[in-house]
């Protein structure tokens, strides 16, 4: 029997029994637990109802794993706004937990099921399975022709809205997500037009809505009273019925149920209008009130200008009524798969008057033709069938990908790789970085440990490690720093088809070096990988993530010594023959020997990088980073100048360089702001708060700018 998929569902909002979002996520959930046992992650508001549906249920394949928010904001004080920041700090540790999980345990596909934005990034693209990102919305806009539905606040509201959006959508985080996950699915068109270029042909609508959890009931006795349900916010387009409802029948009556900032403002429309004994506000009611509703009215109207689903019309039609909808973004898509045309209604957004006078035409027809059927009009099977094939179709690549990985790892098992870690004055760390390189599930390598004079317990420790791993060479030497370490030890294990580095406070996922492997071997024209990885403090607390894939641009920025693409002392597996012919790294420098290094790898071949983390770079008060940054950029600018100067056919040395060098005053105006906004991540790591908060103080007034472009760029790598 062919074992169920296993998939891990990332969904902040998920709880049964509610509507809205966490409704939506519920029925996406139980639906998708029909065809694979999923692990949940939630929101720790959902967290004691599903304890209690768990132990309720048994034997069901859903396991839910709360992760906790963040302190701020507090829940109590949360509007709108707030829910947002709360989701965004949630994210994070989202991501954190989904890397332990699947570290413990595989899983076949990532899911993003809830909140899911096309311009906000998910980090499930980064966990090295094939993911599915949706049901994604967030690009539904008010009709122009309604948009004074909204008053003058809600509109520049909306303005605002479409801005904001916008530059978020930018952010190469977002569009990272999209081109990273194997199948893309949208509430409706309007947000698959949104999306990249190629992406819209193969992005499949399939509304979250349409997996509404909700008991059937039998047929009941239809009256002429129409109902509304929905929050009442302007955004709801409640005043749009209620001017239509003017316009129908004088036996016609409306119910709204539910509440919201705007109730004031409608009763006062109401008795303008003089429909004070026709409408009545039932307010907030029970889930199992409004069904009883839902089955007990001539129809139900929906008239919302920003719906991107629309759960309580789902429901609706799966209770069988007549629905009035607003055929404007997401509700118009559900509405259109109603499977009976008598009862679903959908009336144009067209001016104002005619978008009204339409509304009280489909009210009267309703009235006028009671149905007496509750029979659905949502064929939930053919939604189970189209949500049953995007899995399938997500991890059916899966398997040819696994059969490609091990005929890798096979043939590259014989193929071995020189790891060289050099340590001065590295007690503190060197046994966990070593150890690291020990447990990978590559075996065929060989471990050089270059004690580069240091005057601590550093000798004494690599040899106990070399003592208990036969794969282990020790190599001491005078202190000559780190490029002529590496060089050193690179030239002890002759013969090996790839060359790594690891610096000695630094750490390896057990993956990392399979990973980069075949990475290589399936591109061939590659000089070198790299990877993601963690920013981890001496305390090996997470502080972010660094690294990023390679365009075309920046090959060329990397050749001239311009950027860094990922910690090249600790991730970098490049092909021995190449590190060979460059001679390895350039002894005169002391310091951005690294960045010289990777410049010229990138003009004898391309540079790959694994978007995902696969080690743990540390920062820390005794790191040479830490102690010497502005030292680092001294010799970063040596380095920049020497490609200049050997491409036009000259050259330049180092002592000449350092003679001659005079900052400028935005050059020293700039290290200072690095060294600042790095100290502050630093003490922040080390939990010297007050400390952190200073430097970040500092580095925000002198380039604010730069500094929350730098804050932001890390926050999105963190998530995705």
């Amino acid at each position: 029997m062919t074992p169920r998929p296993r998939a891990l569902v990332i969904a902040y909002a998920c709880e049964p029994g509610r509507g809205s979002e966490p409704g939506a996520g519920w029925g996406l959930v139980r639906a998708l637990s029909r065809f694979a046992d999923c692990v949940v992650l939630v929101g720790p508001e959902h967290a004691d109802a599903l304890a209690h549906w768990t132990r309720a249920h048994p034997g069901e394949p859903i396991e839910f794993v709360s992760v906790p928010e963040r302190g701020w904001p507090a829940r109590a004080t949360r509007g709108r706004l707030g829910w947002f920041v709360a989701y965004l700090r949630w994210l994070p540790a989202a991501r954190r937990t989904a890397l332990a999980l699947h570290a413990s345990q595989a899983f076949d596909v990532a899911w993003h099921a809830t909140y899911a934005v096309y311009w906000l990034p998910s980090p499930i693209h980064t966990l090295g399975i094939p993911s599915v990102w949706g049901p994604v919305g967030g690009a539904v806009t008010p009709p122009p022709s309604l948009s004074s539905v909204l008053g003058f606040r809600g509109e520049l509201s909306a303005l605002a809205d479409r801005v904001a959006v916008a530059g978020m959508a930018m952010l190469p985080a977002a569009r990272a997500t999209a081109h990273g996950a194997a199948v893309v699915l949208v509430q409706n068109d309007a947000t698959r037009a949104r999306l990249p270029a190629r992406l819209r042909t193969s992005a499949l609508v399939l509304n979250h809505a349409l997996f509404v959890e909700t008991e059937h009931r039998a047929a009941s006795v239809r009256g002429r009273r129409i109902l509304l349900a929905s929050s009442l916010e302007k955004r709801k387009g409640v005043a749009l019925a209620l001017r239509a409802l003017a316009l129908a029948g004088s036996d016609i009556e409306l119910t709204i149920a539910g509440d919201g900032p705007d109730r004031a403002a409608l009763e006062r429309l109401v008795r303008d209008l003089g429909l004070s004994a026709r409408v009545r506000f039932a307010g907030a009611i029970p889930r199992t009130s409004l069904q009883a509703l839902y089955d007990a009215s001539a129809a139900v109207v929906f008239t919302g200008l920003y719906e991107e689903g629309g759960l309580a019309l789902a429901e609706a039609m799966y209770a069988g009524a007549h629905v009035i909808v607003l055929d404007h973004g997401g509700a118009g898509a559900i509405a259109r798969t109603g499977t009976d045309k008598r009862r679903v209604t959908l009336v144009q957004a067209g001016s104002l008057n005619d978008t009204v006078q339409n509304l009280a035409s489909a009210m009267t027809r309703a009235v006028a033709t009671v149905q007496t059927t509750n029979e659905p009009t949502i064929d939930q099977a053919a939604a189970l069938a189209s949500l049953r094939s995007v899995l399938h179709s997500a991890i059916a690549p899966r398997a040819s990908t696994r059969a490609v990985h091990a005929r890798a790892d096979a043939d590259a098992f014989d193929e071995s790789v020189t790891v060289v870690i050099p340590a001065f004055n590295a007690a503190r760390y060197l046994r966990s970085a070593a150890l690291s390189v020990l447990a990978q599930s590559h075996r065929a390598l060989t471990l050089v440990i270059v004690n580069d004079g240091s005057t601590d317990e550093t000798r004494g420790i690599a040899e106990q490690i070399a003592s208990a791993d036969a794969r282990v060479r020790v190599v001491s030497t005078t202190n000559g720093g780190r490029a002529r370490a590496r060089n050193l030890g690179a030239r002890v294990a002759p013969g090996a088809s790839y060359i790594a580095f690891l610096d000695a406070d630094d750490l390896w996922d057990p993956c990392k070096l399979t990973e980069q492997l075949y990475a290589l071997r399936v591109r061939p024209d590659a000089a070198g990988v790299g990877s993601f990885m963690r920013y981890v403090s001496s305390h090996d607390r997470v502080l972010g993530e660094t690294g990023q894939a390679i365009s075309e641009a920046d090959a060329v920025q990397i050749s001239r010594g311009e950027l860094a693409p990922f910690p090249i002392s600790s991730c970098l597996l490049m092909r021995a023959t190449v590190f060979t012919d460059m001679n390895g790294f350039d002894e005169e420098l002391r310091e951005a020997e690294d960045l010289d290094f990777i410049a010229r790898l990138a003009r004898r071949g391309a540079i790959l990088t694994v978007e995902r983390p696969l080690g743990s770079y540390r920062i820390h008060p005794d790191s040479a980073m830490a102690r010497s940054r502005g030292r680092v950029n001294m010799f970063a600018r040596f380095v920049r100048r020497r490609l200049r100067e050997r491409d036009a056919g000259r050259d330049l040395h180092w002592s000449t360089f350092e003679a001659s060098y005079h900052p400028s005053w935005r050059e020293r105006r700039r290290d200072a702001v690095e060294i600042w906004y790095r100290s502050a991540a630093l003490w922040r790591g080390e939990e010297q708060l007050l400390r952190a908060a200073g430097y970040a103080a500092l580095a925000t007034l002198a380039a604010p700018a730069y500094t929350a472009r730098r804050a932001l760029r890390q926050w999105m790598l963190t998530v995705g």
